[in-house]
């Protein structure tokens, strides 16, 4: 004899009713039931005891009894978005492309001269091309200085303009940033990304392709300012007896000792770079 399921599954009450809810007791006839049972004949849909009012939800859903509801917690906290107030210049095109410069000063100096706060070592930028000045807040003011190549924002040549986050700042032909107001963690990790780029991560000096742009860049202010240019290649002596017989751990250790020690020595204007395995190159 086939069996009806009686199973149902039920929405917890709405709060209000939660305590005070009253679900009615089924009336069965047993006898009829037995009667039918015993003539072995199923009883109809009518003969069925009519089961309580609840609320019907979804029949896949598991039976959850009104006295075990409880509301479910938060499966995380969302944190708090920091404010975005870094000013910031990020080079998007030029030598240095990536590299992020925070406004930190009232008034910030871009140019090719020893005296800005932003050096830009290109031919095409004047040694004094343009300023940056925080004004009213978080209003940054961009002023050209008399520079050769002009300053351009959004498109426009300028002479003076408030900045708005996301425009394109040009100066020149080959120099470009672009503007932006981010959060601490955004400004952090737009550098450090930008360092994991250039620099090499065992030893922190610049790595083979950053070398190359540095070769290229010397050879052209080479050439243009009529200076020598020395290129020094050093390379460590039994670097791999080293390695094989106190292991690579230590042998880590060795090359960024020795490129902290060429760090110290080298002059300001001068680049130490990691040519690849024990090998160093000096600009």
């Amino acid at each position: 004899m086939a069996q009806r399921s009686m199973t149902r599954s039920i929405l917890p009450p709405p709060p209000s009713q939660r305590s005070t809810l009253q679900l009615p007791t089924p009336q069965i006839n047993t006898e009829a039931l037995r009667a039918l049972l015993h003539a072995g004949e199923s009883p109809t849909t009518s003969e069925w005891p009519e089961a309580p009012k609840r609320y019907a939800y979804d029949l896949d859903e598991p039976t959850i009894p009104h006295e075990d509801w409880r509301p479910t917690p938060p499966a995380f906290v969302v944190p708090e978005v920091p404010g975005k107030g870094n000013a910031t210049l990020t080079l998007i095109r030029g030598f240095d492309a990536g590299r992020v410069f925070r406004l930190v000063r009232q008034r910030t100096l871009i140019g090719r001269g020893v005296t800005a706060d932003i050096q830009i070592d290109e031919e095409a930028v004047s040694r004094c091309h343009c300023s940056v000045t925080r004004r009213d807040g978080d209003r940054y003011l961009i002023e050209d200085l008399g520079s050769t190549n002009g300053t351009y924002v959004r498109g426009r040549s300028t002479m003076r303009c408030y900045l708005s986050p996301g425009d394109r700042v040009q100066l020149g032909p080959n120099v470009a940033f672009r503007f932006a107001l981010l959060a601490e963690d955004e400004g952090t990790l737009q550098e450090n990304l930008f360092e994991s780029a250039v620099r090499d991560g065992l030893t922190g000096v610049f790595n083979r392709v950053s070398l190359t742009k540095l070769i290229d860049e010397a050879l052209r202010e080479a050439r243009s300012e009529g200076i020598s240019l020395s290129v020094l290649m050093v390379d460590l002596d039994h670097f791999k007896q080293v390695n094989d017989d106190l292991g690579h751990a230590v042998g880590d250790d060795v090359l960024r000792a020795v490129a902290d020690v060429m760090k110290q020595v080298v002059r300001t204007q001068d680049s130490v770079a990691r040519y690849g395995g024990e090998e160093f190159v000096i600009l």
